[in-house]
């Protein structure tokens, strides 16, 4: 049943990610673009049309381009962890995919400037943190809300161990 539930996270998480992640980038490349003038100086900015997201200088060419379906490939990760869930579809564990996908928005924001900082400023600091998230930082996000924002789990249930009972009738 488990191979059945995986199946279907990941096609669920592939059909999001083609058909969303436009829109999706929208938002994140919005974040991004807030951040990016304190993060770059003055007149840089962040935006570009379609889903990919390109960094500008102040003069208008552009710095850096960033793949957002290479940033958010941690969302597919995301929705295949909450549809393991003994009850994929119930509300609780709807509405946290849903808070889950929304947490990501900044954390993708944060990946589209430290990606082009790196590019801007090969071999420093921000490329070993743009490796870092594409490595294991990405999935680990993923994971990270999924534990937190999972529907009625307790950490020992999750572990497999049953969880403790209070002795009834004494105080």
């Amino acid at each position: 049943m488990r191979l059945v539930k995986v199946a279907i996270g990941i096609a669920i998480g592939l059909a999001f990610w083609h058909f969303v992640v436009p829109g999706y980038a929208f938002m994140a490349k919005h974040v991004a673009g807030i951040a990016a003038p304190s993060m770059f100086g003055h007149g840089w900015q962040v935006g570009g049309p379609g889903e990919d997201a390109n960094l500008y200088r102040a003069n208008g060419s552009i710095a850096a381009t960033v793949f957002m379906r290479y940033v958010t490939t941690n969302v597919i990760t995301l929705l295949i962890l909450f549809a393991l869930s003994a009850e994929p579809f119930s509300p609780r564990n709807l509405l946290g995919c849903v808070a889950g996908i929304v947490c990501l928005i900044p954390v993708h924001a944060a990946a589209i400037l430290v990606i082009a900082k790196s590019i801007v400023l090969p071999g420093t600091l921000w490329g070993n943190a743009a490796q870092a998230y594409s490595i294991f930082g990405s999935h680990a996000f993923a994971f990270a809300l999924w534990w937190l924002l999972r529907p009625g789990e307790s950490a020992a249930s999750a572990t497999g161990k049953p969880a403790r009972r209070r002795a009834r009738g004494k105080s």
